[in-house]
């Protein structure tokens, strides 16, 4: 095993607690909230809520949406609370209830428990580009890509 595959084992091992809160409390909050314009599919402003590292990394407009640790500093409840405009989800306030739970997830997150980021460059070219391809990822703890790498 390649030191890059036992730093992504240490990090899958670090984040389990993250990604359950995430799937069990926070997602079914943002599901209820901010889907249809935040899904997979949409990705409005480039922003997706439908994994912790498509959460933590953001969007297009505002960069990453979540500090670990730092949820008052995070763009994402900052957003939610109106301290950022435009509030979201937009026409409507969410609950205090709803709110204190994303930023109790946010400062539950270590720095260590961040989401690994990587940008990939493609050495071909596609057919309507003029220079080489490059794509920004996340790797979510307990996301099927990084089952994949660690096989």
């Amino acid at each position: 095993m390649s030191l890059r595959c036992c730093a992504l084992l240490a990090i899958s091992i670090a984040c389990p607690l993250a990604a359950k809160t995430f799937e069990e409390k926070v997602l079914p909050i943002l599901k209820a909230n901010c889907t249809p314009c935040h899904d997979d599919a949409s990705r409005t402003s480039g922003f997706s809520i439908q994994t912790p590292g498509a959460v933590m990394t953001g969007g297009n407009r505002r960069g990453a949406a979540g500090k670990a640790g730092l949820p008052s500093e995070s763009p994402l409840v900052q957003m939610l609370r109106g301290q950022l405009k435009p509030q979201m989800p937009l026409g409507k306030t969410l609950p205090e209830a709803d709110i204190a739970v994303i930023e109790k997830w946010i400062r539950e997150l270590r720095p260590e428990d961040g989401i690994v980021q990587a940008t990939v460059k493609n050495i071909g070219r596609s057919s309507n580009r003029s220079g080489p391809i490059h794509r920004r990822f996340t790797i979510a703890p307990g996301s099927a890509i990084l089952s994949t790498i660690l096989s």
